[in-house]
């Protein structure tokens, strides 16, 4: 049976973000950011592990405790220069672990809004797909598509369109190493590049997080 694994790149410097911290251990509650991200996978029964790629000469996770955290969570201090290649590097080492059929969650350090109910949607959604899948609102808005002129060239329909992207990916393990293999440079956005490799990633519906 096909298992579930994330990976959640967390070496930014914070430098687009202008502090002098990175903003994944910037304070939420009384903990770094990152904590509440990590928690909320590492408690999902689905996640058999969770993989955190620090940057190697990350300073600050050894200021924290993250032991309540559990067995789950382990750290790969084999961050890139950029996100992309944070999650090529961390998904090369999953490749240790993981088999051709199990999932790859990707999911950014700095969003820390995930509930149960999502993943439990991510992952229902994609357990018989054989590309992946993204997590996304459905557009309650009035959406105009501009041309190349910036004058408006159509309305999208809302029943089809999905926008607002959370940063949720899941995609099938082989092919997710097949994209990190053949993309020169390697992407940004795990599902934009599947498009071009694999087929088209399925979008899946969730609600607005209340406000």
């Amino acid at each position: 049976m096909p298992r579930h694994f994330a990976i959640v790149p967390a070496a930014g410097s914070g430098s687009r973000f202008g502090s002098e911290k990175p903003k994944q251990y910037l304070s939420l509650l009384g903990r770094p950011l990152l904590h509440h991200t990590l928690a909320a996978l590492v408690a999902c029964p689905e996640i058999d592990r969770v993989w955190v790629v620090l940057s190697p000469d990350d300073g600050e996770w050894d200021r924290y405790d993250w032991s309540e955290l559990g067995p789950k969570l382990e750290t790969l201090r084999c961050g890139g220069t950029t996100r992309a290649d944070s999650v090529g590097n961390g998904l090369r080492a999953a490749a240790m672990v993981a088999a051709d059929d199990d999932w790859i969650l990707v999911h950014d350090a700095a969003r820390p809004c995930l509930s149960r109910e999502m993943l439990v949607t991510l992952l229902g959604e994609l357990a018989d797909d054989k590309v992946g899948g993204i997590l996304a609102v459905p557009v309650a808005d009035t959406l105009k598509r501009a041309d190349g002129e910036q004058r408006v060239a159509a309305t999208e329909a809302r029943a089809t369109a999905c926008g607002r992207r959370r940063r949720r990916r899941c995609f099938v393990t082989g092919c997710s190493r097949m994209l990190w293999r053949s993309a020169a440079p390697l992407p940004t956005n795990p599902a934009r590049s599947r498009r071009s490799v694999s087929g088209r990633a399925w979008c899946a519906p969730t609600r607005p997080i209340s406000r």
